[in-house]
């Protein structure tokens, strides 16, 4: 329903069938339909996640379409430079430990389609998390996301805070489903901070991060309390200045 008469269309690789109905919607209405692959594997991109190869081409591809019409001609060491900075927090954010948390991993994957692309993305980094706190709303189809991150973190904790939020799911329910499956270790706490209490002094790896997953409503406490980590880190901005 996006697509316009003779508008360009833009779009990620679909599976077939969804595919069939872009191609026979941009056939009806004249709209040229790009199918685009992902960034390769050489170009820089201050995004992590594989995800996040296929969306950046297809923003890249949409802005070299549309820059023509806004007689702007693309300078390829202006893309280059602001794909290598490209930086959204709570996707796949990475933040080292300090005196106050250990390493943690930031994402507002909500459903089971975002959990497996998180999770896809702890395998190819060879992680393994020691611990996850995860919240969610309870509009959302929260279960399958939550089974995904229980089976991978096997024997790790996962902590479990109520959100401030009229629309959160009730924290008790999503403790006792994933409870429902072993091993039982997943802990109800009253709040975020509460949480990360509860994963600073846990043993085991230095190193091994801890998940903070499920809503972006449950970053958005995490940030009210480190402000400072909605800002990409000029150690990093200027590591990719030089790159």
């Amino acid at each position: 329903g996006a697509i316009r008469p003779r508008v360009p269309v833009v779009s990620a690789p679909q599976f077939p069938a969804a595919e069939e109905v872009l191609r026979r919607q941009a056939e009806r209405l004249s709209a040229p339909l790009h199918i685009v692959e992902p960034l390769p594997g050489n170009m820089p991109l201050g995004l992590a996640g594989p995800h996040q190869r296929i969306n950046a081409a297809v923003a890249l591809h949409a802005w070299q379409a549309l820059a023509p019409r806004l007689h702007v001609t693309p300078r390829p060491d202006a893309v280059a430079r602001g794909l290598a900075r490209a930086f959204v927090p709570g996707r796949l954010q990475s933040v080292p430990a300090t005196d106050q948390h250990p390493p943690l991993l930031l994402d507002g994957a909500h459903n089971a389609h975002g959990m497996a692309a998180l999770l896809a993305h702890v395998r190819q980094s060879g992680l393994r998390p020691r611990a996850a706190i995860y919240s969610c709303l309870g509009d959302k189809d929260w279960h399958p996301a939550l089974m995904l991150l229980k089976r991978a973190l096997g024997d790790a904790p996962l902590f479990i805070p109520a959100l401030h939020n009229e629309r959160a799911a009730d924290a008790a329910q999503v403790v006792a489903a994933a409870n429902a499956a072993a091993p039982a270790h997943a802990t109800l706490l009253p709040d975020v901070r509460n949480a990360l209490d509860a994963v600073r002094d846990l043993p085991g790896d230095d190193r091994a991060p801890v998940i903070i997953s499920g809503s972006l409503y449950m970053l958005a406490e995490f940030y009210g309390l480190y402000p400072h980590l909605l800002e990409q880190p000029a150690s990093a901005r200027g590591a990719k200045e030089d790159a």
